[in-house]
């Protein structure tokens, strides 16, 4: 990723979290553990700091997290309950394949709104779709993209006409509200800010699923801070990174951007956010992924299968073969 290996040649810099532990293997930056400052490092969830560590050490110091959600219209989740009964969430695998139905009665109805240039996002549909931890779809989950509700509603997605990356507009807002779209995929930030922005009784038409939080492991969507191992200015860069990363400033940036914050005190009497004190040792993000440093490379392809998939030059059927073939080679040339 050149523009990441380019942003780090500066004495300090903001990047993808999962990019972290790539960088520091690559040796373009140098630790960071002296830029947390007191409780700092025992503030952190365990999901979030995972892919910072290699080798000892905290190559990066994390800035904030936007967990991925999907989110639902209601009157069209309720429309595909068999009974004429309202699905309620999180779907269940009968009411998956009941929802995988009633998109396929849609014909080419476009249904989804996610951004094929987003892993995470295909990556957290996808494992919602098969019931798995998105995480264990970048191994060998050889024999799970076929099986179970998954299939019905990777192939009724293959079959939409369009898909539409969602963003904070209010057209695509007021589109989402109307039932255009059953579902959509983004980060919390994007979720929160665009229902706010509809009407009361639009945005009661609406609901976000958080339930993918409830397995052990969700993409965080977080930036972190780390410093270029070419700085002539470690100490300041460091001490810097320490002022910007305070707990008073991560509760500003969820008032003005939406931006989950990384210290765990700083959900502490505050209603306004989701409670993630309150989650099992075994929920994110207080458990830590095994976040390799080529887990940046791995969902690049996951990106490219999908869409080979959805031009009709990969069939669902033979991906799983494929990617454990692609995880063989990565592992012989490591």
């Amino acid at each position: 990723m050149t523009g990441t290996r380019g942003a780090v040649s500066a004495d300090v810099a903001l990047v993808p979290s999962l990019w972290v532990k790539r960088l520091a293997v690559s040796g373009v930056l140098m630790p960071a553990d002296s830029a947390f400052e007191g409780d700092a490092m025992s503030e952190q969830f365990e999901a979030v700091a995972a892919p910072l560590k290699w080798n000892g050490y905290m190559w990066g110091v994390p800035h904030h997290m936007d967990p991925y959600v999907v989110v639902w219209n209601r009157a069209r989740l309720s429309a595909a309950a068999r009974d004429g009964s309202a699905l309620t969430l999180p779907l269940g695998t009968e009411d998956w394949a009941s929802f995988g139905a009633e998109m396929a009665s849609e014909g080419s109805r476009p249904w989804l709104a996610i951004d094929e240039r987003d892993s995470a996002a295909l990556l957290t549909w996808l494992g919602a779709a098969a019931g798995l931890r998105p995480d264990l779809l970048l191994g060998d989950s050889h024999g799970q993209w076929g099986t179970g509700p998954a299939a019905a509603l990777l192939d009724t997605l293959r079959g939409s006409v369009s898909l539409r990356a969602p963003d904070r507009g209010n057209a695509f807002w007021q589109a989402m509200a109307t039932g255009q779209y059953a579902a959509a995929v983004m980060r919390l930030s994007v979720a929160e800010a665009g229902i706010a922005s509809l009407g009361s009784d639009s945005a009661a038409g609406l609901s976000i699923d958080r339930s993918g939080w409830d397995k052990a492991y969700a993409f965080d969507g977080g930036a972190s801070f780390v410093v270029g191992a070419g700085t002539s200015g470690e100490s300041a860069a460091k001490t810097w990174i320490a002022a910007m990363t305070g707990k008073q400033l991560q509760l500003d940036n969820y008032d003005a951007a939406g931006y989950l914050p990384v210290y765990r005190s700083a959900y502490d009497d505050r209603p306004t956010m989701p409670n993630l004190n309150g989650r099992g040792a075994q929920q994110f993000p207080n458990w830590a992924p095994e976040v390799g440093p080529d887990w940046p490379l791995l969902m690049k392809k996951i990106g490219l299968f999908w869409t080979d998939w959805r031009q009709d030059r990969l069939a669902l059927a033979d991906w799983p073969e494929k990617w454990s073939g692609l995880l063989a080679d990565l592992q012989l040339h490591d």
